[in-house]
């Protein structure tokens, strides 16, 4: 016969019973007198007219940089035209002075 360690029977969780209250209603906070209620209602609209205003600046802030992106677009084709009507100049001078040299030679 061998020698074994007892085991030892597992201790069950203590259980409690929940309560349950039968005038609770979810989402309804009827604790607060007028005063809170007040006071809530306020700082919601608060918050509300916050996020309406940065959505507002938001929208401005897009048109702005929509604008002035077309200005800068508008600025680069000008000078790209420029500079191109430049390169097509420099191109006739340098088509010019060989055909001078050709009729030398």
């Amino acid at each position: 016969m061998y020698m074994q360690v007892l085991k030892k029977r597992p201790v069950p969780l203590k259980l409690y019973e929940p309560k349950f209250d039968e005038s609770y209603r979810i989402g309804k906070k009827t604790s607060r007198n007028k005063e809170q209620h007040e006071s809530a209602k306020l700082k919601h609209k608060l918050k509300r007219e916050l996020k309406g205003a940065a959505r507002e600046i938001r929208k401005d802030n897009t048109f702005l940089m929509r604008h002035r992106l077309q200005e800068q677009i508008g600025r680069d084709k000008e000078r790209k035209r420029k500079v191109n009507k430049l390169l097509h100049y420099l191109a006739e001078e340098r088509h010019e002075a060989k055909m001078v040299r050709r009729k030398k030679k």
